[in-house]
């Protein structure tokens, strides 16, 4: 099935947040993002859902929320959810 929106290559620094905005200990990194999707590195196999915090000085207060759908080669492809 062919990609709904572009997808960029990116290495950009991340931390996996819970649902109370509390960082967790684990570093990850973001290696390939689009409108629907991302391509992440290092992040807990065991979540299913999660809150995505890049690390943007200027823009701390992003968060993308997603759910892990596959898991290949240490990457986790996640479907981005929009709640706005």
């Amino acid at each position: 099935m062919a990609r709904l929106d572009p997808r960029v290559s990116i290495h950009l620094p991340a931390k996996v947040v819970n649902s109370g905005g509390e960082e967790k200990n684990k570093d990850i990194v973001i290696e390939e993002l689009s409108l629907s999707g991302a391509l992440l590195k290092g992040v807990p196999t065991k979540t299913r859902f999660l809150t995505i915090r890049p690390d943007l000085p200027s823009h701390n207060d992003i968060r993308l929320k997603g759910e892990i759908v596959r898991v290949e080669n240490g990457h986790a492809a996640v479907r981005l959810y929009y709640t706005d």
